[in-house]
């Protein structure tokens, strides 16, 4: 089942993606050349926070990723690349060892090679790929020192989330009452682990015109002290397949708290009283989607 990853918070300052149009202008470095270094970058959110994401590359197949070394976990990754043009490789980076089929990655990560001790990398967590144009958030990140670590950390493969697979199906259908409440825990998934503060949180599923609700969304809570708000999601449909509820929107956006949520999916599930759904959304400008799962009691 393909996990998706990492939580992030809107951006105010981005950087330049490495590797100019001018090529020459790069001595030419292979990635081994890199391996073992540790390289930070900094991020500045709008809500104040500063992450410092690091990335560790210690062979030709595993990785190690922190998206804010100051408050989150190391997330472990095995990858495959291919360089795309001089310093340039396009990284596809995935949740357990088994790397042979590319629909199964995470994450696809292009990485630029400025020097041995610079580099940048662009990430597109939708796995569609941006080509050689890159397009995109680009971060840059400075080697954090002289000694080099080659033995990966153990993969942390048994430490993932499953995210629920939820197929929407039946005829569309109004919500079965004019409001709905539902209380159980949020799962924040971050690079396959539970970033979610643990706490009980209230959904609330009110009807609306033409077979669809509205779905307040929780503030989700972290254990990473990062700030996060609750927003509606207006204009979900609703189908009907036996007595199973069906819920589902895609590619949408929501602001909320002075920032833009670039929502990709939303899918529901209400069966024998147990509300499912699984969210899956960008905030800001940033390239990578917290994965919100809820399940109600």
């Amino acid at each position: 089942m393909k996990r998706f990853l990492i939580f992030l918070l809107s951006v105010l300052s981005l950087f330049l993606f490495s590797c100019s149009e001018d090529d020459d202008d790069f001595e030419e470095l292979d990635i081994s050349e890199i391996y073992g270094y540790t390289y930070s970058g900094t991020i500045y959110a709008s809500s104040g926070n500063v992450l410092t994401p690091e990335i560790t590359i210690f062979n030709g197949n595993r990785l190690d990723w922190n998206m804010s070394s100051t408050g989150m976990k190391n997330n472990q990754f095995y990858y495959t690349s291919e360089k795309t043009a001089l310093n340039k490789y396009k990284m596809l980076w995935f949740s357990t060892s088994d790397t042979s089929d590319e629909r199964n990655a995470s994450m696809t990560v292009y990485l630029g090679i400025n020097s041995k001790k610079s580099v940048a990398i662009l990430v597109d967590s939708a796995g569609t790929g941006a080509g050689d144009s890159m397009a995109g958030t680009r971060v840059n990140m400075a080697r954090k020192g002289d000694e080099k670590n080659t033995t990966p950390t153990s993969s942390g493969e048994s430490e993932t989330v499953e995210i629920p697979e939820i197929s929407v199906a039946g005829e569309s259908a109004e919500w079965f009452e004019n409001s709905s409440s539902y209380s159980g825990k949020m799962a924040v998934v971050v690079g396959g682990s539970d970033y979610g503060d643990g706490s009980e949180k209230s959904v609330t599923v009110t009807k609306t015109d033409g077979n669809t609700v509205t779905v307040k969304n929780p503030a989700s809570g972290t254990t990473i002290g990062m700030d996060s708000v609750e927003f509606d999601i207006e204009g979900v449909d609703v189908t009907k397949d036996g007595d199973v509820y069906y819920l589902s929107k895609s590619d949408f956006s929501v602001t909320a708290g002075g920032t833009t949520y670039s929502c990709s999916s939303f899918t529901g599930r209400l069966e024998g009283g147990v509300l499912t759904f699984v969210l899956v959304y960008t905030p800001g400008a940033m390239p990578m989607p917290i994965t919100e799962v809820f399940t109600s009691n």
